[in-house]
């Protein structure tokens, strides 16, 4: 998370500013969002938008402009698009949303899987980790 490891979507580098992937009739952007808390990056938002189109009417043709569909506050700490049983899925990782017991550490944190053709959740739960310590004698 520190890094924002993004190279299993193909971008090199870290903390990227801005992503943006086309899946089908969609588009999914994704900024860093920095804190105040010494202008760390800790975050991304992510909005999802109906790609600009070209369309036929009975006057002819028309350009339909790009549309915000879907939108994500900022408090998703991690993404990736994915496809199971050729359907496209975006898969976040976060603090939760309103009304939910909100978490502020990477070790717990809600999973959440979004259809992108209906924009509906699909899959949405709270995963807990269970850290142990162990300690090894030379």
């Amino acid at each position: 998370m520190a890094a924002f490891d993004y190279s299993f979507l193909g971008i090199s580098g870290d903390h990227v500013q801005k992503i943006e992937r086309e899946i089908e009739d969609k588009k999914i952007v994704a900024e860093l969002y920095w804190t105040s808390v010494a202008r760390l990056p800790s975050n991304y938002t992510i909005k999802i938008f109906k790609r600009a189109r070209e369309v036929f009417k009975t006057s002819g043709k028309s350009f339909e402009d790009e549309k915000e569909l879907f939108a994500l506050r900022g408090v998703q700490w991690g993404f990736d698009i994915v496809e199971k049983d050729g359907k496209p899925y975006l898969v976040f990782i976060g603090m939760g949303n309103s009304g939910e017991s909100s978490v502020s550490t990477i070790e717990d944190f809600w999973l959440t899987a979004l259809d992108l053709r209906s924009l509906e959740v699909v899959h949405h739960s709270f995963v807990k980790s269970k850290i142990s310590f162990e300690q090894e004698y030379f």
